[in-house]
């Protein structure tokens, strides 16, 4: 019998990843999967401190335009940002208020 080797689950990225931002244009290239994971550092640090979707889109939009060189407002990204604050909420949870 061939033993049975599991591999470590990971934890689904937020939806923004592959779906919901995409600032650069790289949805559907399969070499660009991981595009945008440099960035999820910062936007993890927002949703584990309870952040809402407005400081949130201000987070997408200064990533957008500082290290991607895309023209973007906060106001633009606030659809995008509740989606990943909801899914933060739901998936993840245990977020604790700071400040």
């Amino acid at each position: 019998m061939v033993p049975v080797v599991q591999t470590p689950r990971r934890r689904p990225s937020p939806p923004f990843a592959y779906a919901h931002w995409d600032p650069i244009g790289v949805r559907g290239v399969p070499d660009a999967r991981d595009e945008y994971d440099s960035y999820l550092g910062r936007l993890a640090e927002r949703l584990r401190r309870n952040c809402g979707a407005d400081d949130v889109a201000d987070l997408l939009a200064e990533m957008e335009s500082e290290s991607m060189g895309v023209s973007a407002t906060g106001g633009d990204l606030v659809p995008t940002a509740r989606l990943l604050v909801d899914w933060y909420r739901d998936e993840i949870g245990g977020a604790t208020k700071v400040g």
